[in-house]
């Protein structure tokens, strides 16, 4: 992940739960995908590929997904919260190692280095 990326597109700024809610319109017949192009926002072109199953994930944009995936992120994120509420709170420095030795002892590939995860998936995950 390039350092402090500013993005220069709207790509995907349609949002998750208009994909979702358009694609359930047009799979059940109620509208057509102009329609839902024009209603959600919702490129043509997204609604054809996801219809035609060329997307693994729905919701996801490219090639780039989370490093160790979103279930799992919401598992660390469980865990980070049961230690703050027993006043043991993680430090930003913290919750790099720990995500390094999970995804270490998981056997999960990941690009972290010096036993530690970076500062951008840190920024990315909080």
């Amino acid at each position: 992940m390039v350092r402090f990326y500013k993005r220069k597109t709207t790509r995907g700024h349609y949002g998750l739960e208009n994909l979702e809610v358009a694609l359930a319109e047009v799979k059940a017949g109620k509208m057509s995908k102009n329609k839902a192009e024009q209603m959600y926002g919702v490129p043509r072109k997204t609604l054809s590929r996801h219809l035609k199953g060329m997307v693994a994930k729905p919701g996801q944009l490219g090639r780039f997904t989370s490093v160790l995936g979103t279930d799992f992120e919401k598992v660390l994120v469980q865990h980070a919260l049961t230690l703050q509420k027993r006043m043991f709170g993680l430090t930003t420095l913290d919750m790099r190692k720990l995500a390094f030795d999970v995804a270490e002892a998981l056997k999960i590939s990941h690009p972290f280095k010096n036993h530690k995860a970076g500062k951008e998936w840190l920024q990315s995950f909080l």
